[in-house]
C-alpha cells in the first residue's frame, strides 16, 4: 500500500498586515494497477495530439510573463466592448457633461493595449479635441499608459497636428514623456519641441520630459539615456541665465543618472539659493552614498529654509538610513522653519514602522510642541490610530 499526504499554506500580506490565509491539503492513496487496452491507449494519444494542435503544453508550475499577465488583465477589462462602442460612450459623456473618467479611461487603455492597431484612429480623435475636454484626458492617458510604439506614434502625430496649441501640447508632452519604453521617434519629437516650442512653458516641459525619458531608458537602453544626460550637462555648462540653469538641473533630476552627480554637486554650493534648491532636489533619484551626505549637509546647515525644504523633499524619495533618519529627526526638533519641520515629520512618519521611536516622537509633539502647526499635524496622525499604538 502506497500513499502520500501534503499541506501547503499561503499568507497574503499588505503594508505589513495579514489580509488573507489559505491552506491546501492533499492526500493520495494507491488502490490498484490497471492496463489500458490498445483501443483506449490509441484514443488517448489521438486526444493528446489534438490538444497539442490547439495550445502548447505547459507544466502546472509554469508562471506567465509580465506581458502575458497584463494582456489577460486588459482583455478582461475590455470585455465585449469595441472601438465603436467606446467612442460612442465617450461622445455621450462629452455631450451630457457627466464625468466618467476612470471607467472609460480603463476601457480605452485596454482597447489600445489589446488592439495596438486602433491607436492611430484614437489619436485622430485628438486632432480637434479641446485641451481640457474629457476626450483629451482619457485618450491621451490611455495611449500613454499603453505605451507601445503605435501608441507613441499616435501621440506624436497629434503633437504635429497641433504645433501652436500650447495648452494641448503641455498635456501631450507630459504623457509622451512618461511612457515606459520610449521610441526614438518619441525622443526626437521631444528634443525638437525643447528647441523649437511655441512658448517657454512647452519647451521647458519637453526638456523635463526628456529627463524622465532618460530615467526610463536607463535599464533597457543605457546608451540613449547617457546621451540625453550628456547633452543636458553640456547645455548647463553654457547656460546663459539662472532660470535656464535651474530648469536644466531639474531635467538632470528627472534623469536620476550618476553621470550627472558631479555637475549637480557643483551647483549644490552655488551662491544663489534658488539654484541650490534646484540642485538639491535634483539629487533625489541618484543612487550613490555621496548623495545622502550632500542632502544631510543641505538639511542641516544651508542658511535658506527653501533649500532645507527641498532637501527634506528629496530625502522622501530615498531609502532611509540611520544617518538620514537622524538628520531629519534633528531637523524636526530644531529647525527654525515650520515648513521644514512639517516636511520632516511627514518623512519620519512614512517610515515609522521600521523606526518605532517615531511614534513616541509624534505623541510628544502632539502634546508639547511649541508650534501650533506641528501640534496639529501630530494630533492628526494620532487620530488615525488607537491611542495605545503610540505607546509601543
Amino acid at each position: 500500500m502506497y500513499s502520500f499526504r501534503g499541506t501547503e499554506g499561503q499568507v497574503i500580506m499588505m503594508a505589513g498586515k495579514t489580509v488573507a490565509r489559505a491552506q491546501t491539503n492533499l492526500f493520495m492513496e494507491f488502490l490498484k494497477k490497471e492496463a489500458l487496452s490498445a483501443e483506449e491507449l490509441t484514443g488517448m494519444r489521438n486526444a493528446s495530439a489534438a490538444r497539442n494542435m490547439v495550445a502548447r503544453a505547459v507544466p502546472l508550475s509554469a508562471t506567465i510573463s509580465k506581458q502575458e499577465r497584463e494582456a489577460i488583465i486588459q482583455r478582461s477589462e475590455m470585455g465585449q466592448e469595441t472601438r465603436e462602442s467606446l467612442v460612442a460612450q465617450l461622445a455621450q459623456a462629452e455631450s451630457d457633461g457627466k464625468s466618467r473618467d476612470t471607467p472609460l479611461y480603463l476601457k480605452f487603455k485596454a482597447l489600445a493595449y489589446v488592439h495596438p492597431e486602433t491607436s492611430s484612429g484614437l489619436g485622430k480623435l485628438l486632432y480637434t479635441a479641446h485641451p481640457q475636454s474629457l476626450t483629451m484626458r482619457i485618450l491621451v492617458g490611455a495611449l500613454s499608459a499603453a505605451g507601445h510604439p503605435q501608441a507613441q506614434e499616435a501621440l506624436v502625430n497629434v503633437i504635429r497636428a497641433r504645433p501652436s496649441d500650447s495648452p494641448a501640447l503641455l498635456t501631450l508632452v507630459k504623457s509622451l514623456g512618461s511612457v515606459e519604453s520610449p521610441t526614438m521617434l518619441a525622443e526626437n519629437t521631444l528634443r525638437d519641441l525643447a528647441a523649437n516650442a511655441p512658448d517657454w512653458d512647452v519647451g521647458a516641459t519637453a526638456q523635463l520630459a526628456l529627463g524622465t525619458m532618460a530615467r526610463n531608458l536607463a535599464d533597457t537602453s543605457p546608451e540613449r539615456a547617457d546621451k540625453i544626460v550628456e547633452r543636458v550637462v553640456s547645455q548647463i555648462n553654457s547656460s546663459p541665465s539662472e532660470d535656464r540653469t535651474r530648469l536644466l538641473l531639474l531635467v538632470l533630476g528627472n534623469a536620476g543618472s550618476i553621470r550627472a552627480l558631479p555637475t549637480i554637486t557643483r551647483f549644490v554650493a552655488d551662491p544663489s539659493a534658488p539654484v541650490r534648491s534646484s540642485a538639491v532636489l535634483a539629487l533625489r533619484w541618484i543612487e550613490s552614498v555621496k548623495v545622502d551626505a550632500l542632502l544631510i549637509k543641505a538639511l542641516s546647515s544651508d542658511p535658506d529654509p527653501a533649500v532645507r525644504l527641498e532637501a527634506t523633499f528629496a530625502l522622501s524619495f530615498r531609502e532611509p538610513t540611520p544617518s538620514t533618519l537622524q538628520a531629519q529627526k534633528r531637523a524636526f526638533l530644531e529647525d527654525q522653519a515650520v515648513m521644514v519641520r512639517l516636511a520632516a515629520l511627514e518623512n519620519l512618519w512614512n517610515v515609522h514602522k521600521s523606526f518605532p521611536e517615531v511614534r513616541r516622537l509624534v505623541k510628544q509633539s502632539a502634546a508639547h510642541d511649541p508650534s501650533k502647526e506641528v501640534r496639529k499635524a501630530a494630533a492628526e496622525i494620532m487620530a488615525m490610530y488607537p491611542s495605545d499604538y503610540f505607546d509601543e
